[in-house]
């Protein structure tokens, strides 16, 4: 960022607060000389009262603190959003962008909210595809075929979800996940 500012002729530079500068205090402390040594005017949106014109000591020092504090904050919100996470992994729920096998649950298990999806939901889409991909390979076809009579076969999912993946690349991410399934070297 301070080389986009330098390049461009920047010299004021907004942050929404103290721990968007830096995660520690000495990170925040040497961040900020750094951004008064180069002639950088700086603001904090989310914290006003550090933008008013109060005495320089004063300043400094109710910044030192809040980086003081911004640590452990920072801490904290990263364990409690780990803990989230996990928890939504152990529910089964979906903690990432839907991918195509998430769709083919959702037709199959005839939910229509991604919140919905149970683990279970999930492994009985997965075994579907094992046997629906299983069949269509052993016709022969290659990948990009089966991609196509996966795209007719499945008209139904691309009409009720238009914002299912419809490309090749979706199609083999969800092969190459499904491949310990279906015992192919891809």
């Amino acid at each position: 960022m301070l080389k986009f500012c330098r390049d461009n002729s920047v010299k004021t530079i907004i942050f929404y607060d103290l721990s968007r500068l830096a995660r520690s205090v000495e990170e925040g402390l040497e961040e900020l000389k750094r951004l008064v040594d180069e002639g950088f005017n700086f603001y904090f949106a989310g914290m006003d009262f550090l933008n008013y014109d109060i005495d320089a000591m004063l300043k400094k020092k109710i910044i030192m603190d809040f980086l003081w504090f911004a640590e452990p904050y920072v801490e904290d919100i990263k364990k409690r959003t780990r803990t989230a996470m996990e928890r939504l992994r152990r529910e089964g729920k979906l903690i990432h962008r839907p991918q195509l096998l998430h769709y083919v649950a959702l037709l199959l298990s005839g939910k229509d909210n991604f919140n919905e999806l149970t683990k279970s939901d999930i492994d009985k889409a997965i075994e579907h595809l094992k046997n629906y991909i299983s069949e269509k390979l052993m016709e022969g076809k290659g990948l990009r075929e089966v991609h196509e009579v996966f795209k007719k076969d499945f008209a139904l999912l691309y009409k009720k979800f238009a914002k299912a993946p419809r490309g090749f690349q979706s199609f083999y991410r969800m092969i190459h996940y499904l491949r310990g399934y279906l015992h192919l070297s891809l």
